[in-house]
């Protein structure tokens, strides 16, 4: 009787061991499918960070041009005054005006796209 016990025992443990094997053989497969490949989820959340990116990204740059637009609004109404009336009569008065009127312009069009992307969020 202890043969054939062992016998029999030797069968159960070699079917468990097979059975094992190809179990772990397959999860690690699928698993490996799973790491290497990404899944939707995780692909419309990078697009998802990505758009949020570049609209930061677009915002920063619009308020930095803004700021020097100002910036040169300010030099050019120091040196000339607010109204422009210190280049009245000079040779170069259209040209400033010109370029006042330009950047007041510039910046409007920026605030607008500025407030655009604001509304976004």
């Amino acid at each position: 009787m202890p043969k054939k016990f062992n016998r029999y025992w030797r069968e159960i443990v070699g079917i468990l061991t097979g059975l094992a094997t190809v179990i772990g053989i397959t999860w690690a497969g699928l698993n490996s499918l799973d790491i290497k490949y990404a899944s939707a989820e995780d692909v419309e959340q990078t697009k998802q960070s990505i758009q949020k990116l570049n609209e930061r990204i677009d915002y920063n740059t619009i308020s930095d041009r803004i700021y020097k637009l100002q910036e040169r609004l300010w030099k050019i109404e120091d040196r000339y005054g607010v109204e422009l009336e210190k280049a009245k009569g000079s040779k170069i008065e259209s040209l400033i005006k010109e370029e006042h009127r330009r950047l007041l312009f510039e910046k409007k069009e920026l605030e607008n796209q500025l407030k655009k992307l604001g509304e976004k969020k």
